[in-house]
């Protein structure tokens, strides 16, 4: 229901691809006669400034574009090896059971499930978890989770455990949420349920506010205290929107009650293309030092081409991630999606073989650059606790060094003009 008090029966294994089940809903709803679907995933490192496959995500559909497996394969030296996979099973639309595996021993291990029952009117019922338990070669239940409408309207959550000396589920606690007249969930409140008093004490309650267009633009999150008998705030996300309803900005504060402020925790900025589809996301940590919040990551999003941008052809090609050393930005990792289907615009750029030579290394007043790609390129000299020392334009010429500090490893990191590429070189510095 969207508070970090609801139950969360995804954790450990359960690894969904939420980016792959966006892009199917949206691209297989749209093209019924060819649908197009994600084939796969890869994920490349940047390692020293090269480019490494490191591990890809495969999708298998059934007869009517659902998709029945993902599975996840780590790279090595002689190719593609197994690692883990989720498998889901249906009943018409309704999914009914998803489940972890873990590639051991040459062959497939379940590791966890969840099980969804619906009632007559195929609304969701019950969840349950299982875990595999080898010695038993069986499925041992975990967790459950009823869902039930009261009165007014009002839902509820019940969370039980599974006790193995009982032989007996145990009740944990519940959730109830309010909707307003829109169909909007404004509360959950979490109870926890007492044994030993037989009856539910209040634990939490999570709060919604929403504008006139529906949008959500503040989740708080308050605890019970048993001193005051009344509600604190703990926890609170916030949520902006430009003009045409993009969500641009995400902060997460925390509470705190000496100074009885909201003190930031982690703030997300994102932006739009030409096209008004996201273009970068930019992540923020808060510096507990100092209090203010330090960029540490930024998304890159590339899209398929297209004249005439649509949903067709306006598919994620390619997402990059980059960290932060300090003010400078370092290449991480970047991901490609692969599609079949429809007609679809992508052309996945082949990874740039980078010939360049740099020496000498160790080097005291200067390097050089020795490379056959004819043209000019960034550099920067950063150390190897990330300041930026020295940065200008390669044009052929011997690099200077920086001026004399500290000997040691120090990175200089050359870039395309255009972008398109980065690679890093450490280089031994002695004056």
């Amino acid at each position: 229901m969207g508070s970090d008090d609801s139950i969360n029966l995804g954790s450990g294994g359960m690894r969904a691809n939420l980016l792959a089940i966006v892009l199917l809903f949206l691209t297989s709803n749209l093209l019924s006669q060819e649908p197009i679907l994600l084939d796969s995933t890869v994920r490349y490192d940047y390692l020293s400034g090269d480019t490494v496959r490191t591990e890809r995500e495969i999708f298998i559909y059934n007869q009517d574009g659902q998709t029945t497996e993902e599975r996840r394969q780590i790279w090595s030296q002689s190719g593609w090896k197994d690692d883990s996979r989720i498998t889901n099973e249906y009943r018409g639309h309704l999914l009914v059971r998803v489940t972890n595996w873990n590639y051991t021993a040459g062959g497939w291990v379940p590791e966890d499930r969840i099980v969804n029952i619906y009632n007559s009117l195929d609304v969701l019922a019950e969840i349950f978890t299982q875990e595999w338990d080898e010695s038993l070669a069986n499925w041992v239940n975990k967790t459950s989770v009823i869902f039930a409408t009261g009165d007014g309207g009002l839902e509820s959550r019940i969370r039980f455990v599974w006790s193995e000396d009982q032989q007996n589920w145990l009740k944990v606690d519940s959730t109830i949420s309010a909707r307003n007249d829109k169909g909007l969930v404004e509360s959950d409140t979490l109870f926890q349920w007492i044994a030993l008093a037989q009856s539910y004490l209040y634990e939490s309650v999570t709060s919604y506010l929403y504008d006139s267009s529906s949008n959500l633009i503040t989740t708080t999150r308050f605890s019970f205290s048993t001193v005051t008998l009344g509600f604190v705030p703990r926890s609170r996300d916030s949520f902006d929107y430009d003009s045409s309803g993009f969500q641009w900005l995400s902060q997460f504060d925390i509470w705190n009650g000496q100074q009885e402020s909201w003190e930031p925790s982690l703030r997300i900025e994102r932006a739009t293309n030409g096209d008004g589809y996201l273009a970068a996301s930019k992540i923020f940590f808060a510096d507990f030092v100092s209090g203010v919040l330090l960029p540490t990551s930024r998304l890159e999003y590339l899209y398929t081409d297209g004249k005439d941008r649509g949903e067709a052809d306006s598919l994620i090609l390619s997402v990059k991630n980059i960290i932060y050393q300090g003010n400078i930005e370092v290449p991480d990792w970047k991901t490609h999606y692969y599609y079949s289907g429809g007609p679809i615009t992508a052309v996945h750029l082949a990874e740039v073989e980078l010939d360049v030579a740099i020496y000498p290394n160790p080097a005291s007043y200067s390097v050089a650059i020795q490379t056959s790609r004819n043209e000019s390129l960034k550099y920067m000299w950063i150390g190897s606790d990330g300041r930026l020392w020295t940065s200008g334009i390669w044009r052929g010429q011997p690099i200077k060094t920086p001026p004399a500090g500290p000997s040691g490893i120090y990175y200089l990191v050359l870039t395309s003009i255009d972008g398109k590429w980065s690679k890093s070189f450490p280089v031994k510095l002695k004056w």
